[in-house]
C-alpha cells in the first residue's frame, strides 16, 4: 500500500471508516458524564438499563482492585467509590471490548488477545500507582485496549482471506515489521487513530505510537508504563521469554528494580481472575504459573548444569576451578561468576516468596512454587559454599 492510500486509509478510520459500533448504553453513559451539569441519578438511571452493565459495574466496585473495606451493594455507591472519569473509561472499554468476539477466528485468536491485553491492563494500573507517575485507572484502560488496533488490522486486511499468517503479539517488533512491509501500515497506527475517533483521552491515544528507537526518556509516563506492561504480560503469556533477561532489562533500561517488578506480579496474579471474571475474559491462573514456574526450573536447570559441568566439555567444570582456586586469575574468576549467577538466583526466590503469600497451600500453584524456593535455596547454598572456600 502506498503512503498515499496509507494515509487515506487512517483518516477514514478517524471518521469512524470499519470501526464496531459501540454499545448504545455505553455512548449515553459516555455523553453523558460528560456533560458539566450531569447528576449522579441521571448517570444511575442510565446504568440501570443495562442490567449486564449494572452487575459488572457492582462487581468490579467490590473487587479486590479497589481494595474494598465495605461491600457496595447500590449502583449509587459503586459510582462514588469509582468516580465519574473512570466510570466512563471503563464503560467504554468494555464497549469496546464487547464488539468483538472472545472465540478463534482463523488466524486470530481473541481469546488469547483479550488474556494478553488484561495482563497489560492491570501491570500498567500497578505500575501507574507504584510509580505514582500517572492514573492508574487511565493506565488500566490504555493497558487493555493499547492493541486494539490488531483487531480492526485484522478485519480490514486478513479476515476471510486465505492467508497462511500467524498474528502472534510477541514478538511484538517483528509482528510491527510483517504489518509494514506486507500492508504499509502497523495496527498501532490504525489502533490510534480508531482511539481518536471514539474520543479516548489524548494520554492514552499518544501511547499507540511506538518506536522502537525512541529513548525512554522521550515517552510520556502513561505510555512508558504502559511499554513495560507490554513486556510484562509478554513474559506471563509467552513461554520463550527469558527469566533473567527481563528483570536486568527492567533494571537496566527502566531503572526499576528487581523487588517491586516481582510485587507488582504478585499482586496482579492475586486479582486478575476476579477481574477477569468482570469483564468476562477467560483466565487460568494456575496455569499462568505454571509457566512461569516451567521457566524459573528450566532456568534453575541450566545454573545446576554449570555447577556440575562434567571435566570432559569444552568449560572447565566449577570443582575443577575449585581444585585450582588459590590461583589469582581462578579465584577472581571464581568469584565474578558466582555472584552474576547468586543475582538471579536472588531474583527467583525473592519472586517464589512473594508469590507464596497469596497462593492456595497445598494446590499445584503452590507445589510449583515451593520447588522454585527449594531449590534456588539448595543452589544459592552451593554458591555459599563455592565463595567461603576461595576467600
Amino acid at each position: 500500500m502506498s503512503n498515499k492510500k496509507v494515509d487515506e486509509l487512517i483518516k477514514q478510520i478517524s471518521k469512524g471508516y470499519n470501526l464496531p459500533l459501540l454499545s448504545p448504553t455505553a455512548i449515553r453513559l459516555i455523553e453523558t458524564i460528560s456533560q458539566n451539569n450531569t447528576s449522579i441519578s441521571d448517570i444511575v438511571a442510565i446504568i440501570e438499563e443495562d442490567p449486564s452493565l449494572t452487575v459488572r459495574l457492582l462487581r468490579f466496585a467490590n473487587s479486590p482492585f479497589y481494595r474494598i473495606t465495605s461491600p457496595i451493594t447500590t449502583i449509587n455507591d459503586a459510582i462514588l467509590r469509582i468516580g465519574l472519569n473512570q466510570l466512563r473509561l471503563m464503560a467504554l472499554s468494555l464497549s469496546i471490548k464487547d464488539t468483538f468476539p472472545l472465540s478463534k477466528y482463523g488466524p486470530m485468536d481473541y481469546e488469547q488477545f483479550w488474556k494478553i491485553s488484561l495482563y497489560q491492563a492491570l501491570f500498567a494500573r500497578r505500575l501507574a500507582q507504584t510509580l505514582g507517575n500517572c492514573n492508574p485507572d487511565e493506565a488500566f484502560v490504555a493497558g487493555l485496549i493499547s492493541e486494539i488496533g490488531l483487531l480492526i488490522f485484522f478485519d480490514l486486511f486478513i479476515k476471510d482471506k486465505d492467508m497462511d499468517i500467524q498474528l502472534n503479539l510477541y514478538p511484538f517488533e517483528e509482528l510491527l515489521d510483517f504489518e509494514e512491509k506486507r500492508y504499509g501500515v502497523n495496527h498501532r497506527k490504525i489502533g490510534e487513530a480508531a482511539l481518536r475517533y471514539w474520543r479516548l483521552p489524548e494520554a492514552i491515544v499518544v501511547c499507540q505510537r511506538f518506536n522502537r528507537n525512541t529513548d525512554v526518556e522521550q515517552l510520556t509516563p502513561l505510555a512508558f508504563i504502559c511499554e513495560i506492561a507490554r513486556k510484562c504480560a509478554d513474559f506471563i503469556c509467552f513461554k520463550d521469554m527469558n527469566w533473567n533477561n527481563l528483570y536486568i532489562e527492567f533494571d537496566r533500561k527502566y531503572k526499576i528494580r528487581h523487588e517491586v517488578i516481582s510485587d507488582i506480579m504478585a499482586e496482579v496474579f492475586n486479582v486478575v481472575e476476579t477481574t477477569a471474571q468482570n469483564l468476562k475474559i477467560k483466565i487460568d491462573r494456575q496455569n499462568d504459573i505454571g509457566v512461569l514456574a516451567e521457566k524459573a526450573n528450566s532456568y534453575l536447570a541450566n545454573i545446576n548444569r554449570l555447577l556440575t559441568r562434567a571435566p570432559e566439555e569444552s568449560f572447565p567444570s566449577f570443582e575443577s576451578l575449585k581444585a585450582n582456586r588459590y590461583h589469582p586469575i581462578v579465584s577472581n574468576t571464581l568469584q565474578a561468576v558466582a555472584h552474576e549467577i547468586r543475582n538471579p538466583l536472588t531474583i527467583l526466590g525473592g519472586f517464589a516468596r512473594r508469590l507464596e503469600t497469596i497462593i492456595t497451600p497445598n494446590s499445584k500453584e503452590w507445589d510449583y512454587v515451593q520447588q522454585i524456593i527449594e531449590e534456588t535455596k539448595r543452589l544459592e547454598s552451593v554458591l555459599a559454599s563455592m565463595i567461603t572456600k576461595n576467600s
